[in-house]
Order: C-alpha cells, then structure tokens, then sequence
C-alpha cells in the first residue's frame, strides 16, 4: 500500500496576522510623547526582574568592552614610536582590529538569534 502526499495547493492560514498584533501594540500608545512611551517601556521591563537584570547585564558588558576597547585610540602615536613602525602602518592596524570586532559582532549576533 502506498501512501502519496497531499496534492492540494492550499495552504493553512496562518493562527494570527502579525501585522495586526504588531498595529494593536504600537497604535495605541502612538498619541503619547516620546518620554512617556520610554517610561511606560521602562515600566514593563522592570517588571520583569530577570529580563532587566540581563538589560543591564548587557549595557554593562557592551559598556566596559568598548571603554577597554577605544583606549587603544589615544595611544596610537606612542605605539608607533615603541614598534618603530610608521603612523600608516599603525592606523591600518587599527582599522582592521575594528572591522574584525564587527565581523565578530555580528557573525555572533546571527548564531546567536538561530
């Protein structure tokens, strides 16, 4: 006995219209200024004790990675004159150490999301 698939082309509806939840949720504080919607959002987050606890997990991270990270800026010129390298050399260096942070970033953000 064989058992064929189903050769129909009709496909299932979808169980909610995400354009509609989304316009639901957004219309209805659209009338309120700015300040008062990020107070109101601030509000719902602290709420939820563990999904603030990682908000500011994360600031902080971010943070202190980029304070860590930007140091190296100011100490261009002495790094050429303790390598003997030249100024071009040294800019390069940087700008590739940055293009591969955002590499990084984002390669790591798409793993992470899937």
């Amino acid at each position: 006995m064989r058992v064929g698939l189903d050769s129909s082309s009709e496909e299932e509806e979808p169980l909610f219209d995400m354009e509609d939840v989304e316009r639901r949720a957004f219309d209805k504080d659209k009338d309120l200024p700015l300040w008062k919607r990020f107070l109101i959002s601030v509000r719902k987050l602290g709420e939820d004790r563990n999904s603030l606890k990682s908000t500011l997990c994360y600031c902080g991270v971010f943070m202190v990675f980029g304070m860590s990270d930007e140091i190296l800026g100011p100490t261009l010129l002495e790094l050429k004159c303790l390598t003997g390298k030249s100024i071009t050399i040294m800019s390069v260096l940087f700008f590739v150490h940055d293009l591969c942070n955002v590499f990084g970033s984002t390669s790591g953000g798409y793993l992470v999301d899937r």
